[in-house]
């Protein structure tokens, strides 16, 4: 009994020992195949999609993208400048030549003081002229802005100009309602005005280039360098409010139309011409 135990457990021990020594086998060569799968995966990779490195070692395609590396290009095998594709020439974009529109000549700009000493300045700008006041209307209706100007006494102007930006136009339409924003209204000369409540015209507004008029039919579509915003004086507020007024309504205006606010003479409007402009007002309208 005993030995037929002991020859069982022999052949059971030398069973498992060949079973072991399969099993190891096994496992080494399934180690050996996938590392050639990994090597054979890694060649794939480097000879890139078109196969462009095919006929070089894995050894020097390992080293370096021979795509990237000019050298290591020149130094394989002449059969990958065989098989590499010829070099595409990328499309290119003509684009059409663009000519620089020639600068529009600026138009003659209006002169208030050559304008006021010129014989003929009631047609050179829309300058205020002389009526018959009309009699007061009824508190019910607003009176039609009247433009008068006193006989015993030379008639000055003070003025400001509101002007676009440099390279820039006020478009009609924007300039309309700006100026209908700030109480303008349409009427004599074909330019606006700004009256009280009995009429009197407190100031203002035309054109910045000749004629210096507005046409109601065509300014929408017009385009402007800027406009001349003036009183006369004396007027029916003393010279210092007129200046006062003329420079709140320009700046409004500026605002509104993304203009520059200057003097009567196109200059920067410093503290010193407001200064000279009001004492130049007092003088003329009194306080």
């Amino acid at each position: 009994m005993e030995a037929i135990v002991q020859t069982v457990t022999n052949d059971l021990r030398v069973a498992l020992l060949l079973v072991g020594g399969v099993l190891l086998l096994v496992i080494v060569l399934w180690e050996v195949i996938q590392r050639r799968k990994a090597a054979r995966a890694d060649a794939t990779h480097l000879r890139g999609p078109l196969g462009q490195a095919r006929s070089a070692k894995v050894d020097d395609l390992a080293s370096g993208d021979p795509l990237l590396d000019p050298v290591r290009r020149e130094s394989l095998e002449p059969s990958l400048a065989e098989n590499a594709p010829t070099d595409r020439l990328e499309p290119t974009l003509t684009l059409p030549e663009i000519h620089v529109r020639d600068r529009l000549s600026e138009p003659p700009l209006v002169d208030f003081d050559q304008a006021m000493t010129s014989e003929d300045r009631g047609n050179s700008i829309p300058v205020m002229q002389s009526v018959t006041p009309e009699p007061p209307a009824t508190p019910v209706e607003r009176a039609a802005p009247t433009v008068s100007l006193p006989k015993n006494t030379e008639p000055v102007i003070v003025a400001l100009r509101v002007v676009a930006r440099e390279g820039e136009r006020l478009t009609g339409a924007a300039l309309r309602q700006a100026l209908q924003g700030e109480g303008f209204v349409h009427g004599e000369m074909e330019i606006f005005h700004r009256a009280l409540a009995d009429g009197r015209v407190l100031m203002s507004a035309a054109s910045l280039t000749k004629p210096g008029s507005f046409d109601l039919t065509t300014m929408d579509s017009m385009r402007y360098l800027g406009i001349n915003l003036f009183a006369v004086l004396p007027g029916p507020v003393s010279g210092r409010d007129a200046v006062d007024k003329l420079l709140s309504v320009g700046h409004t205006l500026a605002q509104r139309l993304r203009a520059n606010l200057l003097d009567s003479r196109g200059q920067t409007l410093t503290e010193t011409r407001l200064a000279e402009m009001r004492r130049e007002a007092a003088s003329a309208g009194g306080d």
